[in-house]
């Protein structure tokens, strides 16, 4: 038989619990207030997904969170398969995802909705677009582009 005994240091189990305490508060105070959360807020994730998006009205709001105006209406919504495997163009796709706290290497093979809005104003360009990626009701990836020639990518929070 084993007998295991330890000697319990008051001073050493304030200490911890106070961290954990610390650590519990500025989790909850850094949250925005109102903001959904999911599994992966609570495990840690450094992950800018939002859940919570099911309705048009939803995205907006998200949308506008970020600072832009956008017509009320998606210009489409349509289904689209990430990838299993990236290429070239898909990598710095998700590079640029990766700049904003998203990652889309976690959706590999999985069919998400992508939604494209026009956006009605924006500094120094015309026909610029945001387009959204939403999976489980979670924006988990998106960018600000134009079409033309010489236009630009951006992620959504660049």
């Amino acid at each position: 038989m084993v007998i295991f005994t330890a000697k319990l240091n008051k001073k050493r189990l304030f200490a911890v619990a106070a961290v954990i305490v610390i650590a519990a508060a500025a989790f909850l105070l850094s949250r925005p207030h109102g903001q959904p959360y999911d599994a992966d807020d609570v495990l840690g994730s450094s992950s800018a997904e939002v859940g919570g998006i099911k309705t048009n009205e939803d995205r907006l709001a998200y949308i506008s969170s970020l600072g832009y105006s956008v017509a009320a209406e998606p210009l489409s919504e349509k289904e689209v398969v990430i990838p299993e495997t990236f290429d070239e163009t898909y990598t710095q796709y998700n590079a640029l995802q990766q700049q904003c706290g998203f990652d889309l290497t976690r959706y590999m093979g999985e069919t998400v909705t992508q939604y494209v809005y026009s956006i009605l104003e924006y500094e120094g360009a015309e026909d610029v677009q945001l387009e959204l990626l939403v999976c489980d009701n979670k924006v988990i990836g998106g960018s600000v582009y134009t079409v033309a020639v010489d236009g630009f990518m951006r992620g959504l929070s660049s």
